[in-house]
């Protein structure tokens, strides 16, 4: 007979490769290359200063990151950088840019222009910045060092006209250009040589000369961190150093039928603000490198977002096949504009049996023990706690000696797994046909509780409360067996189905403490009553979907209020109004949403006439806090910065950040969010207006989300 094993796949996307030195994993670099779009720099000898600039900027970027670095830059392209914010110059907008991104470091790269003769390296720093505590001198210091070595160009005695020179550090001068001067990091201006000079001109057409120009800037940058740089002649990974993989097994593994084991992982540097999303495959394969025509994804797993998470179970895809290559891909997109994919392949086979499989398993069918099996793995059962080490599951062939588990005449007619830490998300158990106990309350299971169908029709007891499943009341009038049905202490939601009435052997039925709605007809109203007293408490239907409550135009988010700019109440006429719209289709003030849908936050802003016509900040701003977090934790509080990215609020109104800066009309929408949620939480969204005199308006009732799990969509 042919055998199978049943194991975990991992695989681990790392941000660096097999010719990576990894000494600048953790570091965020910034790098600017200068000019660009209708801004061409310096040209002369045929070369146009914005290229150059762009190819050795680029060339830097690819050893930083090939040495783990994460990088952000202004342009990646022949383009401009433009400035959200009316006024502002394009070189305000590049140093706005890396201070909103958490650099660490920044470089800007540029080339220099005066007569034939002039030749030679030399860097700009912000004036002050010579020495500590501010660093970019030293830095400056060391690139113009690496930069001379490579070029064999000398430095320059004197800078711009009104530069100061830094003391002891020849080549570096003291200048504030707007991109050096106005970021919150050590930054520098570097001037790799001049493209006035004929002769350097010729050096600076050729493709290797600027890569080399490029390393001197990365290997001055890893000296200063007290690093040893990659050497020149390695070749760096251009497309896919953000995600370069290695398969932890790189031999083809096999799964059982369940396959609800495997699970993808990557390993991720980049931290939130340079990333906008992150999509995940997982399809078919002809072989070891390439894919079908017409793409045969597994499941789900065709393109889903998974925002910035670092790992992906199977289950959340479908069921793989036996002795079949299969491709998956990770690609991840940048604020910027850039994307970077990285595909990887795997093939299943068939290889000997071990315990933790079904082909061995007799005293129970074979179907039994898969549908345990799968339960185990849906409900990640290397995490519950079990007392002896003896009965863990899928450590022996006998499934009725596990933990929890209770046979009689061949087949499971119990499953008693209480403070168990189960979690995660049930699976079809309608194959264990005899099964009459499902007994699984104070644990950690969530998501909607499943179809009767997926419950074997002999089940007499269902214990499910003290977990976090949400969602509706299923229909169990189909389980006319069922003696105890217990709810309570979840969050459901929704309407009480009537037809629980129709179960004539129930005994008890246990609701309460969820969030249903109220129930009108009086004959059930009673029934309830008499099979669950205290279904009524603390019944909280403002946390269910309002889907079928709310109108579709935008709701009124209440009173408003306003401050000046020494923080004492004035009086004002604005109006605020807003919600969440899922789909498109359904305005909501209040909702619960599952995670992998998409939802629009809208903003609609009526101005105090008095306040038309001026210039205002929008400021976005939310107390953000974990869905199954303790009632008595502090929540954590949130704005929006204008590149929408996640910063940190001391709820003070003077260190608001603008979210959009606009010119306020007599009535206007602005979106605050259009995508995905990705982590559940509770949000309170608050959205308020400043003028420029300090007047901050705001509306008082906040926009309340309450963001819950799903696996693959809606």
């Amino acid at each position: 007979m042919q055998r199978w094993i049943q194991s975990s796949l991992f695989f681990l996307l790392i941000f660096i490769n097999t010719n990576t030195y990894a000494n600048l994993t953790g570091y965020i670099i910034g790098i600017d290359p200068g000019h660009g779009g209708s801004d061409p720099g310096a040209q002369a000898n045929g070369l146009k200063e914005s290229d150059i600039n762009l190819a050795t900027a680029l060339a830097l970027r690819d050893y930083l990151e090939a040495d783990g670095a994460t990088v952000v830059m202004t342009r990646t392209g022949d383009n401009s950088v433009t400035s959200a914010v009316s006024g502002q110059t394009e070189l305000s907008a590049r140093a706005r840019f890396f201070n909103s991104r958490g650099v660490q470091y920044m470089i800007s790269v540029h080339h220099n222009s005066a007569s034939p003769a002039a030749n030679g390296v030399l860097a700009y720093i912000a004036r002050g910045d010579c020495d500590p505590p501010a660093r970019s001198g030293t830095l400056a210091h060391s690139i113009v060092i690496e930069m001379t070595k490579n070029s064999g160009l000398n430095v320059m005695k004197g800078g711009q006209s009104s530069s100061v020179p830094c003391t002891g550090k020849p080549g570096v001068f003291q200048y504030n250009a707007v991109v050096i001067a106005e970021t919150n990091m050590p930054a520098v201006l570097s001037e790799v040589a001049f493209l006035t000079n004929p002769q350097e001109a010729e050096r600076l057409k050729k493709a290797d000369y600027l890569k080399s120009n490029g390393w001197a800037i990365y290997a001055g940058l890893a000296n200063y961190l007290g690093q040893t740089p990659l050497p020149l002649t390695q070749q760096p990974v251009v497309n896919n150093n953000y995600l370069a993989p290695t398969l932890q097994n790189p031999t083809a593994v096999a799964e059982s039928q369940t396959v609800t084991d495997i699970q993808f992982q990557w390993y991720n540097n980049n931290i939130n603000t340079v990333i906008d999303h992150i999509t995940f495959s997982l399809q078919e394969a002809l072989d070891y490198q390439s894919v079908p025509t017409t793409p045969v994804y597994v499941g789900q797993c065709a393109n889903i977002n998974v925002g910035i998470r670092e790992s992906y179970e199977a289950n959340q895809c479908g069921t793989l096949k036996f002795n079949q290559w299969y491709q998956w891909s990770i690609s991840i997109w940048f604020k910027e504009g850039n994307t970077k994919t990285v595909n990887a392949y795997f093939k299943t086979q068939a290889v000997e049996i071990t315990p933790n499989g079904c082909e061995q398993v007799t005293e129970i069918p074979q179907q039994e023990c898969l549908a345990l099996l799968a339960f185990y793995d849906y409900t990640q059962g290397n995490s519950w706690w079990v007392d002896s080490e003896n009965y863990r599951w899928k450590s022996n062939n006998t499934p009725c000696q596990w933990v929890g588990i209770a046979c009689e005449a061949g087949h499971v007619t119990q499953i008693k797994l209480r403070y168990k830490n189960i979690r995660g998300q049930l699976p079809n158990l309608s194959h264990l046909s005899e099964l009459r106990f499902l007994i699984l309350d104070n644990n950690r299971l969530d998501g909607n509780i499943p179809p009767a169908s997926y419950f074997p029709k002999n089940l007499q007891i269902l214990s499910l409360f003290n977990n976090r499943f949400s969602g509706d009341i299923p229909d169990f009038s189909s389980l006319t067996k069922l003696r105890f049905l217990q709810l309570q202490h979840n969050h459901l939601c929704g309407d009480v189905p009537s037809n629980l009435q129709q179960l004539t052997d129930l005994i008890i039925l246990d609701i309460d403490n969820n969030h249903l709605n109220a129930v009108h007809d009086n004959d059930f109203r009673n029934y309830l009553n008499r099979k669950n007293p205290g279904w009524l408490y603390t019944q909280s239907p403002e946390r269910c979907p309002l889907s079928l409550q709310m109108p579709l135009s935008l709701p009124s988010l209440g009173t408003v209020s306003a401050i000046d700019s020494l923080g004492n109440p004035i009086t004002t006429a604005a109006l605020f109004n807003g919600g969440l719209m899922l789909m498109g289709e359904l305005a909501l003030e209040n909702s619960v949403i599952p995670t992998f849908e998409p939802v629009n936050i809208i903003g609609r802003i009526t101005a105090d006439p008095q306040h038309v016509g001026q210039t205002a900040d929008i400021l976005l701003v939310a107390a953000f806090k974990e869905l199954f977090s303790t009632l008595d934790s502090a929540p954590i509080y949130l704005m929006l910065d204008e590149y929408d990215n996640i910063l940190l609020w001391d709820q003070r109104i003077e260190s608001l950040v603008p979210f959009r800066h606009i010119t306020l009309e007599a009535t206007q929408d602005i979106t605050l969010y259009n995508g995905y949620f990705v982590n559940p939480a509770l949000l309170d969204i608050n959205l308020k207006y400043r003028l420029s005199d300090g007047t901050v308006v705001s509306h008082n009732d906040s926009i309340k989300v309450v963001i819950i799990n799903t696996i693959g969509g809606a």
